[in-house]
């Protein structure tokens, strides 16, 4: 660790960089990485770590380089630092990324993103759904701010082997729409 920091310290984040005027934090496929996986997106397609970066005016800036690194003292999260493919070595919770960007021409030095937690966790098995998945709405009410419009927070608990897995990604679907009461207005739906 200091030798990490004394390298560290002597980069110049600061320096000016002129075509670059914003960059994003590193934009995760996912908000975690299973362990003995990659990173994949939502969809459970292999995906990358990512940064945009904008030139002054506000437009994507391409001529850039970019390199990731994990920032995890366990080895449990690797990244590919040019392609920004992460991979989970090992259960690792507290790991995290962080990336730099430089032009690609050299000119000036870097600027690097914040640092942004991407734990490494344990296979799911199973989920399950909390008790507060059935619920009615008011459609008479006349606030539209009105607490019976809005659903209860759906919860589900994800869950390996042995614990419960942290930051992982559950999609809702609807999965059918009834059809309407003769006489009713709007929808019902049915979210399963």
């Amino acid at each position: 660790m200091v030798a990490l920091w004394a390298a560290t310290s002597c980069l110049d984040i600061t320096s000016n960089v002129p075509q670059i005027g914003a960059i994003t934090p590193v934009i995760l496929p996912s908000p975690s990485v299973v362990v003995g996986d990659v990173s994949r997106d939502t969809g459970g397609n292999v995906a990358p770590l990512q940064v945009a970066v904008l030139d002054t005016k506000g437009d994507t800036l391409h001529d850039v380089t970019v390199a990731f690194y994990a920032v995890d003292s366990t080895g449990g999260l690797t990244v590919d630092s040019l392609t920004g493919l992460a991979h989970g070595n090992a259960l690792s919770p507290s790991a995290a990324v962080v990336a730099s960007v430089r032009q690609t021409n050299g000119v000036g030095g870097f600027i690097q993103t914040p640092t942004i937690a991407f734990p490494v966790v344990p296979k799911p098995v199973n989920a399950i759904r909390g008790p507060e998945t059935t619920f009615v709405f008011n459609p008479f009410a006349s606030d539209t701010l009105s607490p019976g419009l809005l659903s209860p927070p759906l919860t589900v608990t994800v869950r390996a082997a042995d614990t419960v897995v942290q930051k992982y990604v559950v999609e809702y679907r609807i999965a059918y729409a009834p059809p309407m009461k003769p006489g009713a207005s709007g929808p019902t739906l049915v979210l399963r």
